[in-house]
């Protein structure tokens, strides 16, 4: 059901922050660059991989597939929202920046398969050129950390969201990729698919660990979580998300406030409207709970936020959410 789906979205959401704010702990690098050692992508047994740029031997039975341009098509949401402003406009500019160099790393591969046999003289050195691509492609998304030491300078549960769909996404492409090319260099013969192994083993390698740096606890912490909705409604189902950012708020060292964030799909009826709609209930739940009225703001973002190109009719999606941002005073 879409609504396990995206209470699992959110979750790995929360796990990765976690994980990259830990990690962001033994960092010295600035925010949004650590880099954290992945597992290998499991080979997946592709049925249509990349588009060669190279007329395939008869010997290699894997189909065509799909253009650069239809696996972008198919990519979440990019960019920085009109509606978005101030800190969190820089993060989602950091991160485009991030995600163009990324998706990049992945073309390069994309579009290289090697038409020839990876164990032939005169093609090894071809075959070895889409090692380092590989490398590169690897090394370049391997999972960052996000938000340094996770004050509240702009990072929201929307822009955590929007890296882990596209963490998500990236991943489950070097996944087709990977399977794709190893069907490919087998395709051709035994000792090709066992070099393009041997190239691949030392592509996923991972670069040396970052240095250690201290973190400090911030001062006023950062509003991860995010309440969703059913199709056209503004009725609050699950009240978890609210506790945990009262809890939060409360458990700040300075004063700060609170502002709650509207969001609707665009399939929604009256989208902005809606999305107001979501945040003065919410908003009206934070101060029936202990938050302060003159803590708590409210804004519409209509349908101009979405984290998913297309969410379902029925059901419960990402793209029809509150989420909130805290505030230092």
């Amino acid at each position: 059901m879409a609504h396990d789906t995206d209470d699992a979205d959110a979750i790995r959401a929360r796990r990765a922050l976690l994980i990259s704010t830990a990690l962001a702990a033994l960092s010295c690098g600035s925010p949004g660059d650590g880099v954290v050692p992945s597992t290998s992508v499991t080979s997946v047994a592709s049925t249509s991989g990349p588009t060669s740029t190279a007329t395939t031997s008869a010997k290699s039975s894997v189909p065509p597939s799909r253009p650069w341009a239809k696996v972008m098509a198919e990519a979440p949401p990019r960019g920085v929202p009109a509606v978005v402003t101030g800190p969190e406009a820089e993060w989602l500019k950091h991160l485009e920046n991030d995600l163009e160099k990324r998706y990049e790393t992945v073309r390069l591969v994309w579009e290289a398969t090697p038409g020839c046999d990876a164990a032939a003289s005169d093609c090894r050195a071809t075959w070895r050129e889409l090692g380092v691509k590989a490398k590169a492609m690897y090394d370049a998304n391997r999972g960052r950390g996000f938000g340094g030491c996770g004050g509240a300078n702009g990072e929201t549960g929307s822009l955590v969201a929007r890296r882990s769909t596209h963490e998500q996404y990236l991943q489950a492409l070097i996944g087709e990729l990977e399977g794709y090319l190893t069907q490919v260099a087998e395709g051709f013969s035994p000792q090709g698919g066992q070099e393009w192994q041997r190239l691949l083993a030392n592509a996923k390698k991972p670069p040396p660990m970052p240095c250690l740096s201290p973190c400090a606890r911030p001062e006023v912490s950062e509003l991860l979580q995010w309440v969703q909705f059913e199709q056209g409604a503004s009725t609050i189902a699950d009240e978890t998300a609210l506790k945990q950012t009262v809890a939060t708020f409360k458990a700040n060292q300075k004063p700060s406030k609170i502002v709650v964030r509207g969001h609707a799909d665009a399939g929604e009826p009256k989208p902005q409207e809606l999305a107001k709609a979501r945040a003065e209930k919410v908003a009206a739940w934070l101060i029936a709970n202990g938050v302060p009225k003159d803590r708590v703001e409210t804004k519409s973002f209509g349908a101009d936020f979405p984290l998913r190109k297309a969410a379902p009719k029925d059901g419960i999606d990402i793209n029809r959410r509150v989420d909130f941002e805290a505030v230092p005073l």
